[in-house]
């Protein structure tokens, strides 16, 4: 939906929240619950879509009759598509994923031709004169790439995804951006290290690559990077990386980084030391991969999951608070010692977000289904809707 005019900006929430692999399964989720959810939020105009579309999912709507069924629905129901969620390629919910979502990775043929097919789907789906996102995994989980020939093979796949957004730009006129998603154990973990690399790998290494692929001069290949590719950043996993958002947003543009998109999301959090060692022993779930921080006196320290920081927070008494990468809705402020981080959306980054540099915005608690029942909000399709009401204040108010 269209929240703000001048510049631009679009909002939506990510449909990774209903589970469903195939693209029957999307499109039962957002006949029966996005169609719900418009209607809690929105009176009238159009409403925003934010896809999430597994690889099995995304070839299915690829044909040309589903594509054309998907097309009829949305003019008929008055609702489009501007970004989609490209980070998990393979199931998504009810089995352990944890660092399996980060496969395949961006050194395989298979990550750079889902999300080629992906644009492919935007670019027929983006209305005229709007630009499209589509967010992506941090290049790899933090030690699985190994030294100098898989960085090549990430910069490589990473390249020919962007060749093919400017030659789609140049055959459809449908511009679409490639945002790297910065996360806890990733291969970029903050957004200073994912502005690092786009700057310092991909248009340093890619440079004669893209003007040799498109018959055009080294600088125009330096800023077709520039426009096609960018982070995603989220505010969940900023807030498990201690980084401020408003200085996240700084970082970028002092760096010359698109950010294409903004997932509004937060985290768990509690002050240490844990006054109830079982306190946070519901979130140690099996399904998704939950990272944690924890800031002492001698700065952060990070676990890869929870369970192991909280067998490791019990031996040490330095520990001031404690953030965990476990999506809890907006909605949700906390409740007695166990609070969430929703307050890193401060007037102050509302402020920034209103300047127009960041054109799409996304709402992403896909833990919903696994969320203790006091944290939800009613159900699925009242849980979403409260979301964005609190952002919409947010936004009202900033």
């Amino acid at each position: 939906m269209l929240i703000q005019e001048q510049p631009p900006i679009h909002l939506t929430y990510c449909l990774n929240v209903h589970a469903g692999e195939s693209w029957a399964d999307v499109m039962t989720a957002i006949r029966y619950k996005t169609l719900a959810i418009r209607n809690k939020v929105l009176d009238k105009g159009p409403f925003g879509l934010g896809l999430r579309l597994s690889h099995h999912a995304a070839f299915e709507l690829a044909r040309t009759d589903v594509m054309r069924a998907f097309r009829a629905f949305l003019e008929e129901q008055q609702m489009y598509v501007f970004t989609i969620n490209g980070f998990p390629y393979g199931n998504f919910h009810d089995e352990a994923i944890k660092a399996n979502v980060y496969a395949p990775d961006w050194r395989t043929v298979e990550r750079r031709n889902y999300t080629v097919v992906l644009a492919d789907i935007l670019a027929q789906l983006l209305p005229e004169h709007l630009s499209g996102s589509i967010s992506t995994v941090p290049c790899s989980y933090r030690s699985w790439p190994d030294g100098l020939d898989d960085l090549n093979l990430m910069l490589q796949m990473l390249l020919d995804t962007i060749a093919h957004l400017a030659l789609l730009h140049d055959k459809t006129g449908k511009f679409i951006q490639l945002a790297l998603e910065p996360e806890p154990y990733g291969y970029l973990e903050s957004v200073q290290e994912g502005a690092i690399f786009i700057n310092n790998q991909v248009v340093a290494y890619g440079r004669d690559y893209i003007a040799n692929r498109l018959g055009c001069s080294t600088e125009l290949a330096d800023q077709v990077i520039r426009n096609h590719l960018g982070l995603c950043l989220d505010t969940c996993h900023m807030a498990v990386q201690f980084e401020e958002p408003v200085q996240a947003l700084g970082i970028c543009q002092q760096m010359g980084i698109q950010i294409p998109k903004v997932q509004l999301t937060s985290c768990l959090e509690v002050d240490l030391p844990l006054k109830d060692p079982a306190l946070l022993d519901e979130f140690c779930e099996p399904t998704y991969l939950h990272q944690t921080s924890a800031r002492t006196s001698r700065g952060v320290r990070y676990w890869k999951d929870l369970p192991k920081a909280l067998h490791d927070i019990a031996r040490f008494t330095d520990g001031q608070v404690l953030r965990c990468h476990y999506h809890v809705p907006l909605s949700w402020q906390g409740d007695g010692p166990l609070r969430s981080t929703r307050n890193q959306i401060s007037p102050a980054f509302i402020r920034q977000l209103k300047k127009g540099h960041i054109p799409h915005l996304e709402i992403e608690t896909y833990t919903f289904d696994i969320l203790p029942s006091d944290i939800k909000s009613g159900g699925i399709i009242d849980g979403v809707a409260a979301e964005y009401q609190w952002f919409l204040r947010q936004w009202a108010d900033g």
